[in-house]
């Protein structure tokens, strides 16, 4: 089960770009809307990603996850 529910996860979004719009939908990288979200995330990812990752999403994908 879990192979086939990752496999409708990434083929939507591979398709529909489905992931990219539940984030903007909800804001999560939005620091005005949701702040302590947006602070969550970013200590998970940089603490998964290494001492050469920069967390600025704003230069990584504006259109994606940053209105503002």
């Amino acid at each position: 089960m879990y192979n086939v529910g990752l496999g409708w996860v990434l083929t939507k979004q591979s398709k529909k770009k489905w992931i990219v719009k539940v984030v903007m939908k909800k804001g999560w990288f939005d620091p005005a809307r949701r702040p302590r979200v947006r602070a969550w995330l970013r200590r998970q990812l940089e603490v998964k990603m290494g001492k050469d990752y920069a967390f600025n999403v704003s230069s990584f994908a504006p259109s994606f996850f940053y209105i503002g």
